[in-house]
């Protein structure tokens, strides 16, 4: 047996409220990246400078980095301990979303 919860409403939210709520999310993808950025490894500097964002959609974006071994870098291997940066950035982003939201959505 599974546990699911749906939820759903007939509201339709305005697009003055869709254009904030998407700020509020820009806002949040800006703060994790410079996390990412700031807690990144530095060796020759690569590895920070590729960490990127794109905008795929108002309520879609990626953060990615350009290199082969980020990953290693994150997770680490069996030679090398890992130094994570993204994962630190996401939690910090999570912590600070909901009152980004709440700012841009009230308008301030």
């Amino acid at each position: 047996m599974n546990l699911e919860v749906t939820a759903k409403t007939e509201m339709k939210p305005t697009a003055d409220i869709l254009k904030r709520a998407g700020n509020a999310l820009e806002e949040v993808m800006r703060v994790m990246e410079a996390e990412a950025v700031r807690k990144c490894p530095v060796d020759t500097g690569r590895l920070r400078a590729s960490i990127h964002l794109k905008k795929v959609s108002i309520f879609e974006w990626i953060m990615a980095e350009g290199t082969t071994y980020g990953i290693h870098q994150e997770y680490g291997t069996i030679k090398m301990r890992p130094q994570p940066f993204f994962r630190p950035a996401l939690a910090l982003a999570r912590i600070r979303a909901p009152g980004i939201l709440k700012r841009h959505l009230r308008g301030a």
